[in-house]
């Protein structure tokens, strides 16, 4: 290609979507003008009069006019002052078109707003270099403002905004992003790369969306950086996006973090009361509507039975409405978001665990405890969580489970202040890449054993979210050898935290009624 053809070319690119607008009252000066730059790639609009090139001005919105100067009525210069007093029109370009060729009439014209001159008769070579240039000229500078808008929103943004090289370190970071990563306010950035920071400030979860980073994550995964809760710090949760852009050059990436610690937090909230809802009315529930249709059957029933049936649904309703208004409570107290300073300990998880193998005969479980003071053991679960958990995971057994009848090992251990809590059961098998996604919310693991999609929902991403959020790790992965499943959750232990205990209500709330 050469010179001439390669100008040609980038002529062409950048004025393809021009619009000029050409103003004479003299329609032999029209076409001469039309004719000259006829063969560019200009939309040519015209208008014969001072009223005319403002009508057409407001609505075509050109980016370049040719206006002449000696028009009847309203002249050249009455129309480039008008054009000049309106705010949403003053940056259009105009060239006065003159057979004056005289000092004061081009000063004249500088004075109403002009941005250059071209003397009749034209030279159609210089006449397109000079509509070249312009258009070019406003290009760049409407490029520069868009650019100038981004720039401002970006750093006013409430989502933190980051570019990396190709070698993933930080070549921007707007003031979010700073703020989240700690960085200082000013134009100094790191010399870390992008994940070292991250993994310094934040836990990178899921950790298997992380392993092929900068590239992409696999397909329906999300990157998430979790902040850790403590006792006086409510968990953070951050979405990492990479950004489309094609203006960016190749070896560049655009990075946007979003707070989703409200959405996580709001995504918990169904499930743990989706969760609290099954183990909690189910039981009192089935108490009260069964009495109440012996009560009022057609059979005999003794005075004493009927007294009996009557205070037993009477219980019931107490244990009914007395669970309705601590899961409200829960659910209120989870909504907001706030650091909780509550645990639960050890002996009451194990307490949950008995009662929820009562409250399920399907489920069949042994307990092995390597924990000497499980009195004392402290972990950073309110129990509502706690039996959210514990109640998800015997669910899930359950469910996939070939005859919905498993046998569970619960084992509890801890070790170098994280306490480690695995189920084991005798289910099925799960493939590599299910056991990658099985953490991913609504995943649904079970439609490749029945065909049906029941509904997984989001209840070990809940889990995992739940036990990410207070720094600990979860696992699962197939029993080696045999059919089955281990589900490991890691969470660290509270003994450094200044925390209130958690009354137990596991009794009360099981085997009432």
């Amino acid at each position: 290609m050469n010179q001439r053809t390669q100008v040609n070319r980038q002529h062409t690119e950048l004025n393809q979507n021009s619009i000029v607008l050409v103003v004479d009252d003299e329609p032999i000066g029209l076409e001469v003008v039309k004719a000259l730059l006829g063969s560019a790639s200009y939309t040519i609009h015209c208008a014969s009069s001072g009223p005319d090139a403002l009508s057409k001005t407001e609505s075509l919105r050109p980016d370049l006019i040719l206006l002449d100067v000696l028009m009847p009525g309203m002249s050249g210069y009455d129309v480039c002052r008008a054009i000049r007093k309106t705010p949403h029109l003053s940056d259009i370009p105009i060239i006065l078109l003159t057979a004056l060729n005289d000092r004061d009439a081009k000063l004249r014209g500088l004075q109403v707003g002009a941005d250059d001159f071209i003397s009749k008769p034209f030279d159609r070579l210089e006449l397109r270099a000079r509509v070249n240039t312009i258009l070019r000229l406003n290009r760049y500078k409407r490029i520069n403002a868009e650019r100038a808008k981004f720039g401002w929103v970006v750093e006013s943004a409430d989502d933190g905004y980051i570019i990396l090289d190709k070698d993933d370190k930080i070549t921007y970071a707007n003031p979010q992003a700073r703020h989240l990563f700690g960085l200082p306010k000013s134009d100094s950035l790191p010399a870390d790369t992008f994940l070292t920071l991250a993994q310094h400030y934040f836990q990178c979860q899921p950790p298997q969306a992380w392993t092929n980073w900068p590239t992409p994550p696999p397909a329906n995964g999300t990157r998430h950086l979790v902040r850790p809760q403590s006792s006086t710090v409510a968990a953070l949760w951050l979405q990492v996006d990479l950004m489309e852009n094609e203006e960016m050059a190749e070896d560049t990436r655009l990075i946007r973090l979003r707070n989703v610690t409200h959405e996580i937090n709001q995504q918990r909230l169904r499930w743990s009361f989706h969760s609290q809802i099954q183990h909690k009315f189910r039981h009192p529930l089935s108490v009260l509507v069964g009495h109440l249709e012996i009560l009022r059957g057609e059979g005999d029933i003794t005075p004493e039975e009927q007294t009996m049936l009557i205070e037993n649904s009477h219980r019931a309703s107490q244990h009914l409405s007395r669970e309705l208004l601590s899961v409200l409570d829960y659910v209120t107290m989870t909504a907001e978001g706030t650091p909780h300073n509550e645990y639960c300990t050890v002996a009451q998880l194990i307490d949950i665990a008995e009662h929820l193998e009562a409250q399920m005969p399907e489920v069949s479980l042994i307990l092995r405890s390597a924990i000497q003071t499980p009195q004392t053991t402290k972990l950073p679960l309110s129990m509502r969580q706690l039996e959210a958990i514990m109640w998800e995971l015997f669910q899930n057994a359950i469910k996939f489970h070939p005859q919905q009848t498993p046998s569970l090992l619960l084992s509890l251990r801890t070790e170098q202040g994280t306490f480690y809590l695995q189920i084991t059961d005798n289910g099925v098998t799960l493939t590599p890449d299910q056991l990658h996604q099985i953490w991913t919310p609504y995943y649904q693991a079970e439609r490749y054993y029945t065909g049906q999609v029941p509904g997984m929902g989001l209840g070990l991403s809940m889990i995992a979210s739940t036990i990410w959020g207070l720094g600990g790790a979860c696992q699962a992965y197939n029993r080696l050898g045999k059919a089955g499943l281990v589900v490991e959750l890691q969470i660290p232990t509270t003994d450094d935290l200044e925390l209130l205990p958690q009354k137990s209500e596991t009794h009360t709330a099981l085997s009432d009624g």
